[in-house]
């Protein structure tokens, strides 16, 4: 990891709307400090929502007073949630300074899967008439291929999946998706085509909404049958696309990728001997047996 530098990509998000449920609270970590972690959600349609992880301690690694724990204790001291209160009576937030945060995990056989969360360090308060819900964010990333989406039977739907791969923290870099509309498709593969070019600044729409869609077969004798199906969408849309000043190079996007794969086959091969070594103990005395380029 160490022999390829790679600069960290500015990934954010902008969140409104009413406070839907909470599960912050204060706690104490391993290590004795004082801490307050857990989930908010902030409604921002009829049925959109987003939901953002926090993590903060009481106080900075320096020992003085951290502003983003006095902030997020204000917040569970003094919001209440449409769980709380109800719609009407719920507190209106926002986030402006959130972060993107896509991230790999394994379960127990080994498996990877990829996921998007969504972090805050600080939420505000704000008046109800002020509040203009929205979820948006802007990132920078490299396109590592596109493609056209197609439904499930295999036809395309006009719109173009981007294959992202994100910059981050000690020169990882974690994968992506955000879907271009019909209208931006064929200019986005005219702009990004050439992996030399293909860093790009995007801004859209989180979107994460959850519909009942419910169905009624008619019956010739008796009551109909009333069937209700939940469908849940969770995307990243964009609304814009510029190619960054500062463009990653397509070799050193690649030597990343290959460096960072070892260290996530190193967490895969943990996870499975953690979860090994716990089944070897659940079982003591039991007679019971039971893209393109770039590699994901």
């Amino acid at each position: 990891m160490s022999e390829t530098f790679l600069r960290q990509a500015e990934a954010k998000t902008s969140t409104e709307g009413k406070l839907s449920e909470t599960t912050l609270e204060r706690k104490t970590n391993s290590n004795g400090d004082n801490i307050i972690v857990g989930n908010i959600t902030i409604k921002t349609g009829d049925i959109e929502s987003t939901t953002y992880n926090v993590n903060v301690k009481e106080f900075t690694n320096k020992g003085t007073d951290n502003p983003a724990y006095q902030n997020i204790s204000t917040i569970l001291d003094t919001c209440h949630s449409i769980a709380e209160v109800g719609l009407e009576e719920a507190s209106c937030i926002a986030i402006h300074r959130g972060q993107l945060n896509p991230y790999t995990y394994f379960n127990e056989a080994g498996k990877k899967f990829n996921r998007m969360s969504y972090k805050a360090s600080f939420i505000n308060r704000i008046v109800e008439k002020d509040m203009s819900p929205h979820s948006t964010f802007q990132v920078e990333t490299y396109i590592a291929s596109m493609e056209y989406e197609k439904d499930n039977e295999e036809r395309e739907t006009g719109r173009l999946i981007l294959h992202c791969l994100l910059p981050i923290y000690n020169n990882g870099i974690e994968p992506f998706d955000v879907i271009v509309p019909e209208k931006y498709a064929a200019p986005m593969e005219r702009m990004f085509s050439d992996p030399e070019s293909a860093s790009a600044l995007i801004k859209g729409n989180i979107i994460n909404k959850q519909e009942e869609i419910t169905k009624t077969i008619e019956m010739e004798i008796g009551e109909d049958i009333i069937e209700t199906e939940t469908y849940r969408v969770s995307e990243l849309m964009l609304t814009g696309a510029t190619p960054l000043q500062e463009q990653y190079s397509s070799e050193i996007i690649e030597r990343a990728v290959t460096e960072y794969n070892l260290v996530l086959e190193e967490k895969r091969q943990k996870k499975i001997n953690e979860d090994k070594n716990k089944s070897s103990v659940t079982n003591m005395g039991s007679t019971n047996t039971t893209g393109r380029k770039f590699a994901w």
